[in-house]
This record gives C-alpha cells, structure tokens and sequence, in this order.
C-alpha cells in the first residue's frame, strides 16, 4: 500500500515538472539558446550542495530584478503623482 501512495507522489511531482517545463519552454520561444544554456548548466549541478547554492543564486537574481522593477514602477508612479494636477 504504501509504495502505491509513493507512485501516486511521484506522478504527481512528473506532472508538476512536466507543466514547468512547458511553461519554460513556452515563454523560451523566442530564444531557446538560454533554456538550453540553463538545462545543461543544471545538469552540472550533481549534488544537494551544488543544487541549494544554485537554488539560492537563482532566487537572489529574481528577487533582485523583481526589486528593481518594483523601485523603478514606484518612482514613475510618484514622478506622474507630482505632476498630476
């Protein structure tokens, strides 16, 4: 019974990877070289170390974009609030 919960965990986390990579692949279209570029620098990543520092240099990078595009939407909507009658 219980390696019958453990296949269904499994397909269920082979959908999940399965819709992120179309996801990817998708929003890749117009430049694959860097999705493919990003698939073999993870398949260099060969252990739980190497993966975590990746993890993490990956949501440092997001979350520093996702910053600046956040700082840069709040400085034109205060610039257009200025000049807004």
């Amino acid at each position: 019974m219980a390696s019958g919960r453990a296949s269904v965990g499994l397909e269920a986390v082979r959908e999940t990877i399965n819709a992120e990579i179309a996801t990817l692949i998708s929003q890749n279209e117009s430049s694959p070289h860097y999705f493919v570029d990003i698939l073999r620098q993870l398949r260099m990543l060969s252990t739980d170390f190497l993966r975590q520092r990746g993890l993490s240099a990956l949501q440092d990078v997001v979350a520093s974009s996702v910053f600046k595009v956040c700082c840069c939407a709040d400085m034109f909507i205060s610039h257009l609030n200025i000049r807004s009658p």
